[in-house]
This record gives C-alpha cells, structure tokens and sequence, in this order.
C-alpha cells in the first residue's frame, strides 16, 4: 500500500524518464534475428523487457513471461521460427487474454502451436521450424502487436510475407514504430493500401539508441494539468519521435499544459487560471495507453468527456475500462461504458481518502497517484505494479514534492 500527498499544488522539476520499452521489445526480437552483432543503447529496464531479454539470452524449454503481454506475443511469433520445443505460459492474467488471432494466423504459415488450456488463450506448446511464409491475412482490429510478431520475423520467412490487414486498423503508430524500426535495421519494406509485403532477406546490424518513453512522459503531463501551475523538464524527449503516445502533448493543450522542445529536452508549463474545455471528445484508438491518465484529468477537473476506440482496454493488463470505472465511482465519478467508447459525467463533488485499487496494472497506478494534487490523500493497495515500464515512478514523484509513504 502506498499514500500519496502533495501539500502545495505547484510542480517544478526535472526528470529523466525511462526508455521506451515498446521501442526496446522490438529491437530485441530484430537483435535475437540478426546474423551479426546490434547493440542497443539506452535499453529499457522496465520489468516486460527485463524478462524477454532473458529469455532471448538463454531460450528455455519453459518460458514465464508473467504480465508481460507484448513479450507474450512477440515471443509466440519468435519462438515458431527457432528449434525446439517450448512451453509459453503467463500469469493467471496473462491466460485471460487471448491470443488466438495471432496463433491462427502462424498455423496458416505452417506454425505448429498448441493450446494447452483453453482454446485461443494460453499457455501455449510451440515446436519451432522453418516456416515458408507467403500471403496472410489478419484482422487488424485485434491487437497492432499480433501484427507486429508477425512483421518481425516476416524476413526470415524463406517466401518473405504478404500481409493483408482486414477491417479497422488499431494501433496504426505502433505498426508504423515496428516498420521504422526494421528499415533502420535494413529491411526492404513495401506498404500498400492494407497490404504489407516482406521479402525474405537479413537484418543488418547497427547501433540502436533508444528513445525515452512518451507513454511515461503522459502521466508528467497529467500531473501538470492537474497542478495549479507548473514547470516540468521532461530529459532527452523527440517530439519527432516514432512512438504514437508523443500525441499526448497536442492532447493535452485543451487542458491548458503548453510545451517547447529546448535543446534535447521538453518543458511542459501550467499557467494558474487556464480555461478549462466544456467538453472533450477523442478518438484514441491509435493510442489506447493514454486513455487512463486522460480520463483522470477530465473526472477530477470535472470535465463531460467522452473516450472512443477504447475497446481492446479490456484485454490488457487489467479490464482498464471495468477498472477505471469501480474507482472513479469512488470519488463520485460515473462513467458510461458502451462496446467501444465511454463517456465521463462530471463529478458534482469530490469525495476525498479513498483507497484505490491496483489491479496489479501499471497505468492504473500511475494514472491514479497524481490525483493527490486534487485529492487530500491518495491510497492505492500496491505500489509495485509501477516495475512493468517505470521502475523510478515513485522517487520522480518524490523529487516533484509529492509524500509517497509505502506502508
């Protein structure tokens, strides 16, 4: 359990924000394909990409990534290219989530996966083999990291890999992070329409730095919009950047948190007395990870909100949209959750000292801990969940003047 406080509303800091560990998955499964050596600079240390880079290190018969869903998925496509024999398997979570669009579409190529539990969730046996590959379709709907496994190890795929993505296309930035990132490591790449064909060819090797996270940087600018005034200095961060959450800082403008790039760094300001908007509406199919600390910032400014593209929340590391509603209501927030959007009614009055619960999800909270600002007291029922993609969370917050009393 930790309690969280901010005694005076400002914020005046730098911090240095951990590396993108989207950006370092990827880079490990094209580091583990390549025929020569690729270093990889400024590597995330989050706990997802401290478990697949062990698992690349040493491939066991038996691999537990535990939470860690894009190792999961990067893994299943990964792992039926390589000999042998392999048990992949997750937590309890992990088993609730399903992987059968990405497995299907393996056994089309001439994967042999197979589901060892329940159909189309894992734990899953894979027998590794050389795979031909040719023309594939896939429902883009699902998930951008099925497409992504698939995109990966499509060079070395002897017949290379058509790939067709059929009905709505999700998550667009992170498919156009993973192609960017195989044509930096030399991969011949041709995007047509909803077609994406590979030929099969080598990775060339070269020297990767990793940028820092922007799905981290969205919850600085949550605590900027939630803060009286501020001066935040976000270290080593692109607004050029390939990842997809950089649209945080246009979103972010409706509620008055304005930034300029200085050098290689960002400055993210709050000015006191911002108008606030009388209704926000996006669309954030192309970036699900920022729904959470958005959704605070329009409960608690009391702002009527509505969130679309929001379905696939229900599959990640907790049902983010169930989640985030049992604890808005906790601070007298409702929200309306249809099959692919929400709406936020504005909250009347703010019901303080509550105690949160984790869902041992990560975004859930960081999403929740920079209420203190609007809050007396935020308790949430685990602190560790923040080791997934942010290690330091807590001690940056502390620098920012926040009290954080793990009991």
């Amino acid at each position: 359990m930790i309690r969280v406080r901010k005694d005076n509303k400002f914020v005046d800091l730098s911090v240095s924000l951990p590396s993108s560990k989207s950006i370092t998955n990827r880079a490990l499964i094209i580091q583990a394909l390549c025929n020569e050596r690729i270093d990889i600079e400024n590597s995330s240390e989050a706990e997802d990409s401290k478990i697949l880079k062990s698992v690349l290190n040493n491939l066991p018969s038996i691999i537990d990534v535990k939470d860690a869903g894009t190792t999961f998925r990067f893994l299943t496509a990964f792992l039926s290219i390589q000999p042998g024999t392999f048990i992949l398997t997750g937590s309890e979570r992990m088993k609730q989530r399903p992987i059968g669009v990405l497995v299907n579409a393996l056994r089309e190529i001439g994967a042999d996966i197979e589901f060892l539990e329940r159909n189309n969730f894992p734990p899953l046996k894979i027998i590794g083999k050389r795979l031909h590959g040719g023309k594939l379709s896939i429902d883009a709907a699902e998930s951008s990291q099925f497409i992504s496994a698939l995109l990966l190890i499509a060079p070395k795929l002897t017949l290379g890999l058509k790939l067709e993505l059929t009905g709505k296309i999700n998550s667009i930035p992170y498919i156009e992070m993973t192609l960017s990132l195989m044509k930096y490591f030399g991969i011949n790449i041709n995007w047509n329409s909803n077609f994406i064909e590979i030929p099969f060819q080598d990775y060339s090797p070269e020297v990767l730095k990793v940028e820092n996270d922007w799905s981290s940087a969205s919850f600085w600018y949550e605590i900027a919009a939630l803060s009286e005034e501020s001066e935040i200095v976000l270290k080593k961060l692109n607004k050029k950047s390939i990842q997809g959450d950089v649209v945080i800082d246009d979103i972010m403008k409706k509620f008055g948190v304005h930034a300029v790039e200085a050098g290689e760094d960002i400055v993210i300001r709050k000015f006191v007395n911002q108008e606030l908007p009388s209704f926000f509406d996006y669309d954030f199919s192309s970036c699900p990870d920022l729904v959470l600390p958005v959704a605070a910032v329009c409960a608690v400014l009391k702002i009527p909100s509505m969130f679309r593209g929001v379905k696939n929340l229900r599959i990640k590391e907790s049902d983010r949209l169930n989640a985030l509603k049992n604890e808005l209501i906790k601070i007298g927030g409702k929200l309306i959750v249809e099959e692919n959007f929400f709406s936020i009614e504005p909250i009347e009055y703010l019901s303080d000292n509550k105690i949160f619960h984790a869902y041992n999800d990560h975004r859930m909270v960081m999403s929740f801990a920079p209420l203190a600002l609007k809050l007396n007291e935020v308790i949430i029922d685990d602190h560790l969940p923040v080791n997934k993609s942010y290690p330091d969370f807590w001690n940056n917050l502390r620098n920012a003047g926040f009290t954080c009393e793990i009991t």
